[in-house]
């Protein structure tokens, strides 16, 4: 069963409900996986029973998301920090922290030129590009034009003078039909590209729609989002964030691409989630969306009961692994988190999780604690290929040292 703290009330005037932009199920119709976000705000977070699609409901208005932009966004995202090449996560006020950014950017350039397949004289168009690092490191890789969307007036400053076009605005704004709206820009281009902007849009569906009539026929579009099937430290204290609207998978963002008209090209399902698509252009606009179909989904089975369970194994798991590698072992512990690893759950937190707990009970000296876990997630109703990687994290027997006795709780 599903149990979260009561939230703080908000206010209702501030707040929204609609059906799931996905498959149209209303909004009653769905399963509360979390009530809390990141920063200790009241973030409800909801599965479609019908699509497993997690999103937020109800969601801010688009004037209270663009008072939170403006006000609380930018001072609390200050604290998050970025990875380096030498493992330190670095903030804005630590030294390393542009060339953590420059490294990010550069990837993400390098991944766009190569999954998008891009040829020099290629039109490329970024939403949300930022100060436009990853345009022009592009430009100067890969020879591509290089056009942007920005709404930040200071962010579009400072990639106007990196050479890059930028539309200051929010991309509802831009017609590129609109020779007026935007000069500089071709009517079409061969490549949109959204790098964590997808996530907080409020009408997904209706920007994809946006966006198609924008691309080359054939042209491709290229997504990058978190992954809900990869949460990434506790659930409700980290992975849900007011601003991420929707948290996708790769089952539900590819059944909402095939609903706006799009091909799915490529998927590379990790922690973050990419996906590229191309313009169908045997679709009219006139006939989208298209209406949902289960067909529309890779893994139609994997409907809202399928997620939910998971991203509550998930926050349970997280808990308790926090608990344990802070020092509270005890077998009752231990017994607890066995019994969690053999329920259903996310491949990639599951043995991400187990490789850590075996590295920690092996720092420690008590190799045999990793292996009690190990099995029992072998054990679990996992996939065979995460069973076997559950069974090599188990050393061969004869191969560990003595280990030290784990204390039991009285």
């Amino acid at each position: 069963m599903l149990t979260h703290p009561r939230p703080a009330p908000r206010s209702e005037a501030r707040l929204q409900s609609s059906a799931c932009p996905l498959c149209d199920a209303p909004a009653r119709d769905a399963i509360v996986v979390g009530l809390r976000g990141r920063f200790g705000m009241d973030v409800r977070n909801v599965c479609c029973r019908t699509c497993g699609l997690v999103r937020v409901d109800p969601y801010p208005t688009a004037e209270a998301l663009a008072e939170y932009y403006r006000e609380a966004y930018r001072q609390q995202y200050r604290s998050v920090k970025l990875p380096t090449a030498d493992g330190r996560f670095v903030g804005p006020d630590d030294e390393g922290y542009l060339e953590a950014r420059r490294e990010r950017y550069r990837r993400q350039a390098e991944i766009a030129v190569k999954l998008g397949g891009l040829e020099p004289g290629d039109r490329v168009l970024e939403i949300g590009c930022r100060d436009g690092q990853t345009l022009a490191q592009m430009r100067a890789t890969a020879g591509i034009e290089a056009y942007g969307v920005e709404p930040g007036v200071r962010e579009a400053s400072q990639a106007i003078v990196r050479g890059i076009d930028v539309f200051v605005g929010v991309l509802e704004e831009l017609d590129l039909a609109d020779a007026g709206a935007a000069p500089a820009f071709p009517a079409r281009v061969d490549q949109v590209q959204m790098f964590h902007v997808f996530e907080h849009l409020h009408d997904p569906l209706g920007v994809l729609a946006h966006v198609r009539r924008w691309l080359e026929p054939g042209g491709r579009l290229l997504l990058e989002v978190p992954n809900v099937t990869h949460p990434y430290g506790p659930l409700e204290a980290n992975f849900f964030q007011n601003a991420h609207l929707t948290s996708f998978s790769a089952n539900t963002l590819c059944g909402l691409l095939s609903r706006a008209g799009f091909t799915i090209e490529r998927v590379v399902d990790g922690q973050t989630l990419f996906v590229l698509a191309s313009r169908d252009p045997s679709l009219a606009d006139e006939v989208l969306p298209l209406p949902f179909t289960p067909a529309m989904l890779p893994w139609p089975e994997r409907t809202g009961a399928w997620v939910a369970e998971r991203l509550d194994t998930y926050r349970l798991v997280e808990r308790t692994k926090a608990l344990v590698l802070e020092g509270d072992a005890s077998m009752d512990r231990l017994s607890t988190f066995a019994a969690l690893l053999q329920r259903p759950g996310f491949a990639g937190p599951t043995l991400s999780t187990l490789r850590q707990v075996v590295e920690y009970f092996q720092r420690l000296g008590a190799p045999r604690a990793g292996q009690l876990l190990a099995r029992a997630a072998a054990n679990g109703p996992h996939d065979a290929d995460v069973r076997a990687a559950c069974n090599a994290l188990v050393p061969p027997r004869g191969s560990m040292p003595t280990p030290v006795n784990l204390r039991r709780t009285r």
